[in-house]
């Protein structure tokens, strides 16, 4: 079964829209300035800012610049050159590279990282960051927050995606994580002509006949009426469902609905004993499958 999480890697900073405009952009530790001032070309520099929260400039030394817009440092840079070099300095700051301020994506989305941020977003558009959710996503949206003592936002996410309620779309803060779950799986296992793990729809149920369509039918040795559903309790214990899907599929019977982690097997026509053998080796693998 696939991971919920996915190890984020690191992107380029972005540019997206957000709540704020980009004039009220807070710097903080790790962005990179351009510097410059009019009347002194020598000034001219590029400057990281420390972890202290501060840049080192000639002339000027060490300035406190953590939590200011870069207009707030403009003025900032001007009052303390006006008092010793410049009767009116002309100051310009720009802020050309942002990392204080991530947001990680992880989980079922397409590009899980770590994303660089100008401030708060919209979830819809922090998950457009990671080009969207993948087929193996589930129906549950967590948005972890930074501060560790708000709990985390656990949203649906089929009404984010196709409702248009505004109240879901929440915003994410920097240093926020954004986790999309994978959807639960379910096995088809033996005489099926793909057989395989498959994550289960979202918002839907997974009925038999349903499965077995995504096993794309059943091989001509299928031994329908020993069809068997696995089905593993959280706490471990495996209970054997025997169904008859003969009847399933003449609508003789009711068609049953899977739950997560269900093995839908179907043994050929090799008699009882193969079959038996069988179930017992996929009993003792599924023991040790992580869930």
């Amino acid at each position: 079964p696939s991971s919920d999480t996915a190890k984020p890697r690191p992107t380029t900073p972005v540019a997206p829209q957000t709540v704020p405009g980009d004039a009220d952009y807070r710097v903080g530790p790790g962005d990179r300035l351009s510097v410059a001032v009019l009347q002194m070309p020598d000034l001219k520099t590029t400057v990281r800012v420390s972890q202290q929260g501060a840049i080192s400039l000639p002339l000027l030394g060490i300035v406190q610049v953590s939590g200011l817009s870069a207009s707030d440092i403009e003025r900032k840079l001007a009052d303390e050159l006006r008092r010793t070099y410049v009767r009116d300095p002309q100051v310009s700051v720009q802020v050309e590279e942002i990392e204080s301020h991530p947001i990680s994506v992880v989980g079922a989305v397409t590009e899980p990282g770590i994303f660089q941020v100008r401030g708060p977003m919209n979830l819809l558009a922090v998950l457009s960051l990671a080009k969207g959710v993948t087929e193996t996503a589930g129906n549950r949206v967590l948005v972890v927050r930074a501060d560790g003592a708000t709990a985390p936002l656990d949203l649906d996410l089929k009404q984010l995606l196709e409702s248009g309620d505004p109240s879901l779309n929440v915003v994410v803060n920097p240093g926020d994580v954004v986790k999309v779950t994978s959807a639960p799986m379910i096995y088809i296992v033996g005489e099926f002509k793909k057989p395989g793990a498959f994550p289960m729809p979202r918002g839907d149920r997974l009925t038999v006949l349903r499965a077995l369509a995504l096993g794309e039918g059943l091989g001509p040795l299928a031994a329908k009426k020993d069809a068997v559903i696995m089905r593993t309790s959280v706490e471990g214990v495996q209970t054997e469902i025997g169904i008859r899907l003969d009847r399933i599929i003449k609508a003789e019977e009711p068609d049953p609905t899977l739950q997560p982690n269900d093995v839908l097997f179907v043994p050929g026509s090799g008699g009882k004993a193969a079959a038996a053998a069988t179930l017992g080796a996929l009993s003792r693998l599924i023991m040790f499958r992580p869930f």
